[in-house]
């Protein structure tokens, strides 16, 4: 027979450091940045291919 699953509860808001909020913001600002910034590249490369260049010999 197995034993069911526990976990631990979330931490509570009063137990966090003073500084953890700040941190969170600005890792979620980051996430959010990038994310954008790598959907505007794949647009970019799906609207306008770069194309090989023709000069060069195969």
């Amino acid at each position: 027979m197995s034993t069911p699953a526990s976990f631990e509860t979330a931490p509570t808001a009063t137990s966090m450091p003073d500084w953890y909020p700040d941190l969170l913001a600005s890792v979620t600002g980051k996430i959010r940045a990038g994310r954008s910034k790598a959907i505007a590249a794949a647009n970019q490369e799906m609207l306008f291919p770069k194309q090989p260049d023709s000069r060069r010999e195969t």
